[in-house]
């Protein structure tokens, strides 16, 4: 169950602001939405299917800023900072208080900090499978993913449709612990698709790990 609550929460991208006022005349300049994510993925895509209507409904422009790094605190921490006068929001997925739990770093807190707009949408879950009931997803240290508790030799259709979610959502899967042969590995490379499969040691690791790379 915890992770298809993790997969459940990452799907769910929503709009905030900083807490405060807003005044009468909103909005009098353009609106500069933050994305704290890289431009070109599924979060930054979903902001900009939002910012074109939302510019229409208000009569102002609505303008994208990315601001990525550490796993979404960067961006969010700025929109924190903000003046809160609604001028400045931010679309963001639920990283926005994962991250700061994963990292131990709290900057600001997710809820007081911020007032909570509106939800985009959802996305559709696949059946529990036995392998994902083991599988947990964790912000690596460096950027995306990383997964443990799956082992790809018998991982089912429903654990691979998880990890490509993870994938397009990060652009980078780590999975620890893996004991694939070459044969394994050329399997598992035509079973991803277009995703590229490196393969590499980490040092002071007992087993090799791969890492799915654009």
């Amino acid at each position: 169950m915890r992770r298809r609550a993790l997969i459940a929460t990452l799907a769910m991208p929503a709009l905030a602001r900083a807490q405060g006022n807003v005044g009468s005349g909103f909005p009098d300049r353009p609106i500069k939405m933050v994305v704290p994510l890289a431009p070109g993925g599924a979060t930054d895509i979903w902001a900009r299917l939002v910012a074109e209507p939302m510019a229409a409904m208000l009569g102002q422009p609505v303008v994208i800023e990315n601001r990525a790094g550490a796993g979404g605190m960067i961006g969010a921490e700025a929109v924190k900072n903000a003046a809160p006068d609604g001028h400045t929001i931010m679309f963001h997925i639920a990283n926005h208080a994962q991250t700061p739990v994963v990292l131990k770093r709290f900057p600001y807190h997710p809820v007081n900090d911020f007032s909570f707009i509106g939800k985009f949408g959802t996305t559709a879950l696949p059946e529990e499978s036995p392998t994902m009931t083991s599988m947990t997803a964790t912000p690596h240290h460096g950027a995306g993913i990383e997964i443990r508790g799956v082992d790809l030799r018998t991982a089912d259709d429903a654990t691979f449709d998880a990890i490509r979610d993870l994938f397009h959502r990060h652009g980078l899967v780590f999975l620890r612990d893996q004991q694939l042969s070459q044969t394994d590995h050329i399997a598992l490379a035509k079973r991803l698709g277009t995703i590229n499969v490196n393969r590499f040691f980490e040092k002071n690791s007992a087993h090799p790990e791969i890492a799915l790379v654009t």
